[in-house]
């Protein structure tokens, strides 16, 4: 979240679909957004560093932070009471 300056929500529920590590690249759709915009994030070195190492660990589910009992679904914040 720090090095993206996105939001609690947008990076809890970050798929890898949307992440371009080549490019170093963060698409967020449109329909996950305040504004219904697409909104791109150019990633720095040091989140690279860190998206490279999380693939490692959860690049085989959908969810760059998946939920712990449910891999299908986004890990759950305390502020949103979302499951």
């Amino acid at each position: 979240m720090w090095l993206t300056s996105a939001r609690p929500s947008e990076v809890v529920e970050a798929e890898w679909t949307e992440v371009d590590l080549n490019a170093a690249i963060w698409r967020i759709p449109a329909e996950r957004m305040k504004k219904r915009q697409e909104y791109v994030i150019p990633l720095p070195t040091q989140a690279l560093r860190l998206l490279h190492g999380m693939k490692t660990i959860t690049g085989d589910k959908e969810h760059l932070f998946p939920h712990r009992d449910d891999h299908k679904k986004p890990m759950v914040t305390l502020h949103s009471g979302r499951c």
